[in-house]
């Protein structure tokens, strides 16, 4: 149990972080080669970020024309990562991982920048070169690791893989510590997606999973102690489910048959020391263990009138175990397949229109799927069963807006399933892995690279359609305008080249435009608009 306290971090605000370009001589970036990340946008704005360079170019595409213009943004030393900031559709996030010292390079700390359609909202500054971020669902905490999956986990000699920054973008705070390991290094971290009540007031958590081990923060007090909590050996922690009603966490663990539940209890200062000298915290954990089947693989909490369910899958049995949050009792409804993952939701069904807690389970590579009513489920147990089947097997499953579940074949095509009346709408197509969703045009895309067609599907009527582009596509990027949502296609040039479509009518060409040459304008070192 330790203190999270700040150290070697800085934050930047977006008045001292904007720097005027000037005129005059081209800095040697100036001749770089473009190394572009994936294309992203926030806003009205393409982003295309640099990482040759060290900076951000921006194109306002909300117009009925090609910008004549190309806002650039200088970002920290080689941005490596980026995504859009969780419910902020006008900001974007861009990991860097800085320059360490060396012959004949000038060293710069990694940073992490906050993009926003004007430019640099914020840069987080720290020493460590951090890899891997998560953020919370709303965008507020950003966690910043390092990652043994994502790559080149630091550009210096020595690192402590187990160091951990924490920023709080709404309160610009940042926090940077070495958590407690057991020998060890974390994986993984989650966040409450609301508030835990404890006794003593309700907290936003995160947790960073190691293989049989986690951490808790408690995200309102950075300040105060964090909690270590070791679990049993020969595990790996892989999901983590936050009750809203009680002052407890869920987790599951590949190589055990239990759930663990950590149970925080309110506790005075007296009964929680803090041995390294930490501010003080206000609840105690304490570990429980809950039988959940035969190596289950997904779990979820449900509300059944005024009581908490645990439901947990159990293929090796072929069972949905429901486990009563309060008294431990668990009930094993057998499932007509095995099925490895749950999708919750509230609906009616074919034979009753009541609004209900539901779920759907399902297994990728298969057709069959299966819709489990959860209310008193205990006592109806297989009668709350039905099951569907779905044209092809599936490689991906995606709730569309609570009532569609998106079913991409593993080989052509897709299918999209009605929740409520349960029935099945097949889509005939190329493969569809590659699909992108975009919820505020209502479209699914695919745009194959190197053709040059673009597919959508309308998800309001299911119509499929198509439009041709002048060039080979290399990426599609929607554009999340609230007023003239875009979706810009781009193509192999050196330059730049792109076609823009109206994402509500993509057939509408009167409304398309083409941009060129917009990766040399306004470089670094000249005058930028």
């Amino acid at each position: 149990m330790r203190g999270f306290m700040g150290k070697s971090l800085a934050v930047i605000s977006a008045l001292s972080a904007l720097a005027a370009f000037g005129c005059g001589s081209r800095p040697a970036s100036y001749y770089n080669a473009p190394l572009l990340l994936p294309p992203a946008a926030i806003d009205d704005r393409l982003v295309l970020v640099d990482g040759a360079r060290n900076e951000a170019r921006l194109l306002d595409v909300s117009g009925a024309t090609a910008p004549h213009t190309t806002q650039v943004v200088s970002l920290v030393t080689h941005p490596v990562h980026t995504e859009p900031r969780n419910g902020h559709a006008d900001q974007l996030l861009v990991l860097s991982a800085g320059q360490a010292d060396g012959a004949g390079v000038t060293p710069a700390q990694p940073g992490l920048t906050v993009l926003g359609a004007s430019g640099v909202v914020a840069t987080y500054r720290y020493d460590p070169s951090f890899n891997a971020m998560t953020q919370s669902p709303d965008g507020r905490y950003v966690f910043l690791f390092f990652d043994s999956n994502a790559g080149q986990a630091a550009n210096t000699v020595l690192f402590n893989p187990n160091e951990v920054a924490l920023i709080d973008l709404e309160g610009q705070q940042a926090y940077s510590e070495t958590l407690r390991s057991f020998g060890d290094t974390p994986h993984a971290v989650a966040f409450s997606s609301a508030d835990v009540p404890i006794s003593t007031g309700s907290r936003r958590l995160a947790v960073a999973l190691f293989a049989s081990s986690l951490e808790i923060f408690d995200l309102s007090h950075l300040e105060r102690a964090r909690y270590s909590v070791q679990l049993t050996a020969g595990i790996t922690l892989s999901q983590v489910v936050f009750s809203t009603t009680e002052p407890k966490m869920y987790l599951r663990a590949s190589g055990s048959d239990d759930v663990f539940v950590v149970t925080l209890s309110g506790a005075t200062p007296e009964a929680n020391p803090v041995a390294d000298g930490g501010a003080l915290n206000d609840f105690t954990p304490s570990l429980n263990q809950l039988p959940a089947g035969t190596g289950p693989t997904d779990i979820a909490l449900y509300a059944d009138g005024t009581a908490t369910r645990l439901l947990a899958l159990s293929p090796g049995t072929s069972e949905a175990v429901i486990v009563d949050a309060d008294s431990s009792n668990t009930t094993e409804v057998p499932l007509p397949t095995s099925e490895t993952n749950i999708l919750l939701y509230q609906g009616p069904k074919p034979s009753d229109p009541t609004v209900a807690p539901r779920a759907l389970l399902y297994s990728t590579g298969t057709t069959v799927v299966t819709f489990l009513d959860l209310v008193g489920i205990e006592e109806r147990g297989r009668l709350n069963v039905d099951t569907l089947t779905i044209e092809q097997p599936f490689a991906s499953v995606t709730s569309l807006d609570g009532n569609l579940a998106l079913f991409v074949h593993s080989g052509t095509g897709l299918s999209v399933v009605d929740l409520g009346d349960r029935t099945v709408t097949p889509i005939s197509g190329p493969s569809l892995a590659s699909a992108i969703s975009d919820p505020l045009a209502k479209k699914l895309w695919l745009a194959p690279q190197g053709g040059q067609e673009v597919a959508y599907l309308d998800l309001d009527g299911f119509r499929p359609n198509q439009v041709h582009v002048d060039a080979p596509i290399v990426t599609l990027v929607p554009v999340p305008s609230a007023s003239t949502p875009r979706v810009v296609v781009t193509h192999p040039d050196a330059m730049g080249y792109a076609t823009v479509l109206d994402a509500r009518d993509p057939t509408n060409l009167g409304a398309a435009y083409a941009m060129r040459g917009y990766l040399f304008q306004g470089v670094t070192g000249e005058a930028s608009p």
